[in-house]
């Protein structure tokens, strides 16, 4: 299983080398890695909390779905002109 993770992260890279692209290596990776590592924080507290590790689950899910949906819309209002903004 890993092997294959790792031949599609080679070709992936390699298409990029052959096309002449460059990779933003923190938009790929940085990025979509934080909100899984914030909802795993999460959940790793909520082992401790005994009962209320299902409300860490909860939480933890929620964060994941609400960073996840801050990322994409901060990334796709970057990437989109707004037509109605004045200009300056």
């Amino acid at each position: 299983m890993d092997a294959g993770w790792a031949a599609s992260a080679l070709s992936m890279i390699w298409f990029f080398y052959h096309e002449g692209m460059t990779l933003d290596w923190w938009k790929a990776y940085g990025e979509p890695l934080l909100p899984s590592l914030i909802m795993g924080a999460w959940m790793e507290i909520g082992r401790f909390a005994g009962s209320f590790f299902a409300a860490f689950v909860c939480l933890g899910v929620a964060s994941l779905l609400a960073l996840t949906l801050l990322i994409e819309a901060r990334s796709v209002k970057a990437r989109t002109p707004s037509l109605f903004r004045p200009k300056s």
